[in-house]
């Protein structure tokens, strides 16, 4: 399988297993907060949605102000099932950008993985400042994100959350970014959330008040 092939890829044929999909509601279900992120790791791979670790549980605590056994993910996953659908939870790749990440068999060689891993590394403030070929590469990521970005139904009172150097690079580099509330936050893997100061923790404390706007009961 080619890099290309595999960051492309649509969850079918050899490998359906390393596809996670994200956590959203379609075009029929306004948007309240929504958390954009790099790409599944291993918790996440065997709960089939995103945030399902120990940064989700963190994520969890930090929004609800209170800790559980349950991950952000699941919570979403949760209330998704119950018609809610007010808060998102997106990776820029559905498929893991770490080898570490797959304990089975992987589709990638280690120098593809070296492709890889080098362009979840990159520091670039938008993907066109990369060079190639982690800027094509990037670009496969980009375009797949942009059509999953249009099937929402984010508006002007839509928060979204770019959280991690990654996801941040990606949503700025969109082309037709939707006009939103954009809060560029920490990742919250090793507790950053609850770590955060000066400018990360005022943001992080706006998302907060998103999120338990778009907690309330629903109207009957």
């Amino acid at each position: 399988m080619t890099v290309e092939a595999y960051l492309n890829g649509t969850g079918v044929g050899a490998y359906p297993n390393l596809l996670v999909p994200d956590l959203t509601g379609g075009h029929v279900s306004p948007v309240d907060v929504v958390i954009l992120l790099e790409s599944p790791h291993v918790d996440e791979l065997h709960a089939k949605h995103p945030l399902a670790g120990r940064a989700g549980r963190d994520a969890l605590a930090f929004l609800a102000g209170t800790y559980s056994d349950r991950s952000l993910g699941q919570e979403v996953a949760h209330r998704q099932k119950r018609g809610d659908f007010r808060v998102a939870i997106v990776n820029v790749s559905q498929a893991p950008l770490q080898r570490q990440a797959i304990t089975t068999a992987t589709p990638l060689d280690d120098k593809q993985w070296t492709q890889v891993e080098g362009l979840r590394r990159s520091r670039a403030r938008e993907i066109w400042k990369l060079r190639a070929p982690r800027r094509q590469l990037a670009e496969l990521l980009l375009q797949d994100l942009e059509r999953r970005i249009a099937l929402m139904a984010i508006g002007p009172a839509t928060t979204v959350a770019a959280a991690g150097r990654f996801a941040q690079m990606f949503w700025r580099s969109l082309p037709s970014a939707p006009v939103c509330a954009l809060l560029e936050v920490p990742h919250p893997a090793r507790r950053q959330w609850a770590r955060a100061t000066g400018i990360d923790a005022d943001r992080l404390g706006l998302l907060s008040e998103r999120f338990h706007v778009a907690s309330a009961p629903l109207a009957e």
